[in-house]
Protein backbone atom coordinates (compact mmCIF):
# COMPACT_ATOMS: atom_id res chain seq x y z
CA UNK A 1 0.00 0.00 0.00
CA UNK A 2 2.99 2.36 0.49
CA UNK A 3 4.44 1.86 -2.29
CA UNK A 4 1.54 2.44 -4.17
CA UNK A 5 1.40 5.93 -2.20
CA UNK A 6 3.92 6.51 -3.30
CA UNK A 7 3.93 5.48 -6.98
CA UNK A 8 1.15 7.87 -7.32
CA UNK A 9 3.34 10.97 -5.88
CA UNK A 10 5.48 10.05 -8.29
CA UNK A 11 3.42 10.23 -10.80
CA UNK A 12 1.85 13.25 -9.11
CA UNK A 13 5.33 15.21 -8.96
CA UNK A 14 6.17 14.14 -12.93
CA UNK A 15 3.29 15.62 -14.38
CA UNK A 16 4.00 18.60 -12.52
CA UNK A 17 7.24 19.24 -13.28
CA UNK A 18 6.53 18.55 -16.89
CA UNK A 19 3.84 21.01 -17.06
CA UNK A 20 5.69 23.45 -14.89
CA UNK A 21 8.76 23.35 -17.09
CA UNK A 22 6.93 23.55 -20.11
CA UNK A 23 5.01 26.75 -19.30
CA UNK A 24 8.37 28.58 -18.35
CA UNK A 25 9.96 27.32 -21.57
CA UNK A 26 6.80 28.97 -23.40
CA UNK A 27 7.49 31.81 -21.71
CA UNK A 28 10.84 32.17 -22.70
CA UNK A 29 10.46 31.65 -25.94
CA UNK A 30 8.04 34.30 -26.32
CA UNK A 31 10.27 36.35 -25.32
CA UNK A 32 12.75 35.63 -27.81
CA UNK A 33 13.25 38.95 -29.18
CA UNK A 34 14.57 39.92 -25.63
CA UNK A 35 16.80 37.04 -25.26
CA UNK A 36 19.49 37.38 -22.46
CA UNK A 37 21.90 34.66 -21.76
CA UNK A 38 20.41 33.86 -18.89
CA UNK A 39 17.36 33.05 -20.05
CA UNK A 40 19.48 30.45 -22.66
CA UNK A 41 20.94 28.99 -19.42
CA UNK A 42 17.62 29.09 -18.01
CA UNK A 43 15.49 27.40 -21.11
CA UNK A 44 18.26 24.38 -20.89
CA UNK A 45 17.76 24.18 -17.05
CA UNK A 46 14.45 24.04 -17.68
CA UNK A 47 14.55 21.18 -20.64
CA UNK A 48 16.51 19.08 -18.50
CA UNK A 49 14.14 18.77 -15.40
CA UNK A 50 11.56 18.17 -18.08
CA UNK A 51 13.34 15.20 -18.94
CA UNK A 52 13.95 14.07 -15.57
CA UNK A 53 9.83 14.05 -15.59
CA UNK A 54 8.87 12.45 -18.64
CA UNK A 55 11.80 9.72 -18.40
CA UNK A 56 13.73 9.63 -14.88
CA UNK A 57 10.37 9.41 -12.95
CA UNK A 58 8.58 7.06 -14.65
CA UNK A 59 10.91 4.77 -15.00
CA UNK A 60 10.52 3.98 -11.04
CA UNK A 61 7.05 3.23 -11.22
CA UNK A 62 6.95 -0.15 -12.52
CA UNK A 63 8.66 -1.21 -9.71
CA UNK A 64 6.59 0.99 -6.90
CA UNK A 65 3.04 0.00 -8.50
CA UNK A 66 4.50 -4.11 -8.92
CA UNK A 67 2.95 -6.48 -6.04
CA UNK A 68 6.06 -8.69 -6.82
CA UNK A 69 9.80 -8.14 -6.50
CA UNK A 70 10.56 -6.07 -9.99
CA UNK A 71 13.76 -7.07 -11.85
CA UNK A 72 13.93 -4.25 -14.50
CA UNK A 73 15.48 -5.07 -17.62
CA UNK A 74 18.89 -4.39 -18.45
CA UNK A 75 18.49 -2.70 -21.84
CA UNK A 76 16.01 -0.57 -19.73
CA UNK A 77 17.90 -0.06 -17.37
CA UNK A 78 20.85 1.06 -18.77
CA UNK A 79 18.25 3.37 -20.85
CA UNK A 80 17.67 4.87 -17.64
CA UNK A 81 20.29 5.26 -16.11
CA UNK A 82 22.23 6.90 -19.04
CA UNK A 83 19.36 8.98 -18.75
CA UNK A 84 18.98 9.94 -15.38
CA UNK A 85 22.93 10.65 -14.75
CA UNK A 86 22.92 12.95 -17.79
CA UNK A 87 20.03 14.84 -16.25
CA UNK A 88 21.49 15.23 -12.82
CA UNK A 89 24.90 16.16 -13.62
CA UNK A 90 23.24 18.86 -16.43
CA UNK A 91 21.62 20.12 -13.48
CA UNK A 92 24.62 20.72 -11.37
CA UNK A 93 26.70 22.42 -14.36
CA UNK A 94 24.00 24.79 -15.43
CA UNK A 95 23.58 25.70 -12.02
CA UNK A 96 26.84 26.44 -11.52
CA UNK A 97 27.00 27.99 -14.91
CA UNK A 98 24.07 30.28 -13.97
CA UNK A 99 25.90 31.50 -10.66
CA UNK A 100 29.37 32.26 -12.57
CA UNK A 101 26.84 34.14 -15.29
CA UNK A 102 25.16 36.32 -12.28
CA UNK A 103 28.82 36.70 -10.64
CA UNK A 104 29.73 38.36 -13.24
CA UNK A 105 27.08 40.48 -14.31
CA UNK A 106 27.00 41.97 -11.13
CA UNK A 107 30.71 42.36 -10.49
CA UNK A 108 31.54 43.53 -14.32
CA UNK A 109 28.23 44.82 -15.53
CA UNK A 110 29.79 47.60 -18.10
CA UNK A 111 31.96 44.14 -19.51
CA UNK A 112 29.26 41.68 -18.70
CA UNK A 113 27.80 41.89 -22.89
CA UNK A 114 31.44 41.21 -23.99
CA UNK A 115 32.94 38.54 -21.40
CA UNK A 116 29.49 36.76 -21.70
CA UNK A 117 28.62 36.88 -25.10
CA UNK A 118 26.12 34.38 -26.70
CA UNK A 119 28.82 32.16 -28.23
CA UNK A 120 30.51 32.27 -25.83
CA UNK A 121 27.41 30.97 -23.85
CA UNK A 122 26.32 28.37 -26.57
CA UNK A 123 29.97 27.29 -26.19
CA UNK A 124 29.72 26.82 -22.86
CA UNK A 125 26.58 25.09 -23.30
CA UNK A 126 27.90 22.48 -25.11
CA UNK A 127 30.99 21.56 -23.29
CA UNK A 128 28.21 20.81 -20.70
CA UNK A 129 26.46 18.70 -22.19
CA UNK A 130 29.69 16.65 -23.76
CA UNK A 131 30.63 16.47 -20.30
CA UNK A 132 27.40 15.09 -18.95
CA UNK A 133 27.04 12.75 -22.21
CA UNK A 134 30.25 11.54 -21.57
CA UNK A 135 30.45 10.74 -17.50
CA UNK A 136 26.93 9.05 -18.61
CA UNK A 137 28.03 6.43 -21.23
CA UNK A 138 31.29 5.55 -20.47
CA UNK A 139 30.00 3.24 -17.54
CA UNK A 140 28.24 1.50 -20.39
CA UNK A 141 32.04 0.00 -21.91
CA UNK A 142 32.63 -3.43 -20.72
CA UNK A 143 35.35 -2.70 -18.23
CA UNK A 144 33.08 -0.57 -16.51
CA UNK A 145 30.30 -2.72 -15.98
CA UNK A 146 27.64 -0.58 -17.05
CA UNK A 147 24.20 -0.24 -14.88
CA UNK A 148 22.52 -2.46 -12.00
CA UNK A 149 19.03 -1.96 -11.06
CA UNK A 150 19.12 -1.55 -6.79
CA UNK A 151 15.89 -2.46 -5.66
CA UNK A 152 16.04 -0.30 -2.80
CA UNK A 153 16.27 2.75 -4.11
CA UNK A 154 13.76 1.27 -7.36
CA UNK A 155 17.16 3.48 -9.65
CA UNK A 156 19.73 2.01 -12.05
CA UNK A 157 23.42 3.02 -10.22
CA UNK A 158 26.79 3.25 -11.69
CA UNK A 159 28.46 -0.43 -11.32
CA UNK A 160 31.72 1.71 -11.34
CA UNK A 161 30.40 4.18 -8.48
CA UNK A 162 30.68 1.04 -5.85
CA UNK A 163 34.89 1.81 -6.56
CA UNK A 164 35.26 5.27 -5.48
CA UNK A 165 38.96 5.15 -5.71
CA UNK A 166 38.40 3.98 -9.71
CA UNK A 167 40.04 7.03 -11.43
CA UNK A 168 36.70 7.59 -13.65
CA UNK A 169 35.18 7.94 -10.10
CA UNK A 170 37.42 10.30 -9.02
CA UNK A 171 37.65 12.45 -12.46
CA UNK A 172 33.21 12.22 -11.97
CA UNK A 173 33.23 13.73 -8.26
CA UNK A 174 36.13 15.76 -8.87
CA UNK A 175 34.87 17.82 -12.34
CA UNK A 176 30.94 17.58 -11.59
CA UNK A 177 30.27 17.57 -7.67
CA UNK A 178 33.37 19.17 -5.90
CA UNK A 179 34.31 21.60 -8.62
CA UNK A 180 30.71 22.96 -8.97
CA UNK A 181 29.68 22.83 -5.58
CA UNK A 182 32.78 25.12 -4.76
CA UNK A 183 32.07 27.88 -7.49
CA UNK A 184 28.12 27.99 -7.01
CA UNK A 185 29.30 28.72 -2.84
CA UNK A 186 32.34 30.83 -3.89
CA UNK A 187 30.24 32.82 -6.96
CA UNK A 188 26.96 32.99 -4.34
CA UNK A 189 28.89 34.29 -1.58
CA UNK A 190 30.43 36.58 -3.40
CA UNK A 191 27.51 38.20 -5.30
CA UNK A 192 25.50 38.60 -1.66
CA UNK A 193 28.88 40.49 -0.28
CA UNK A 194 28.66 42.88 -3.59
CA UNK A 195 25.02 43.32 -3.53
CA UNK A 196 24.71 44.48 0.34
CA UNK A 197 27.91 46.73 -0.40
CA UNK A 198 25.79 48.71 -3.64
CA UNK A 199 23.19 50.41 -1.08
CA UNK A 200 26.60 52.09 1.17
CA UNK A 201 28.11 52.82 -2.68
CA UNK A 202 24.87 54.30 -3.39
CA UNK A 203 24.56 56.23 -0.91
CA UNK A 204 28.26 57.93 -1.30
CA UNK A 205 26.97 58.42 -4.91
CA UNK A 206 24.08 60.31 -3.97
CA UNK A 207 26.08 62.54 -1.45
CA UNK A 208 28.48 63.41 -3.74
CA UNK A 209 26.18 64.30 -6.22
CA UNK A 210 23.95 66.68 -3.70
CA UNK A 211 27.88 68.26 -2.67
CA UNK A 212 28.19 68.47 -6.26
CA UNK A 213 24.80 70.34 -6.97
CA UNK A 214 25.10 72.64 -4.23
CA UNK A 215 28.46 73.75 -5.24
CA UNK A 216 27.00 74.35 -8.68
CA UNK A 217 24.52 76.68 -7.11
CA UNK A 218 26.74 78.88 -5.12
CA UNK A 219 28.84 79.18 -8.06
CA UNK A 220 25.66 80.48 -9.90
CA UNK A 221 24.21 82.98 -6.99
CA UNK A 222 28.35 84.31 -6.43
CA UNK A 223 27.93 85.12 -10.25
Amino acid sequence: YQRRVRGLLCLLLAALIVFSNALLMVALWRQRSRKLNTHTLVFWLALNDMLVGIFVIPSILPSLFSKRTFEMPQVFCSISGIVTSITVTMSVLIVMCLTVDRFIAVRCPVRYPRICSRNRVHLVTALVWTEAILFSVVPMLPQFGGYRFNPITCTCNKKIGRNKRSPFSVSYYILCVVLPLITVITAGSAIVIILMRKPKLSAQLQRAEGWLLNFELDLVKQH
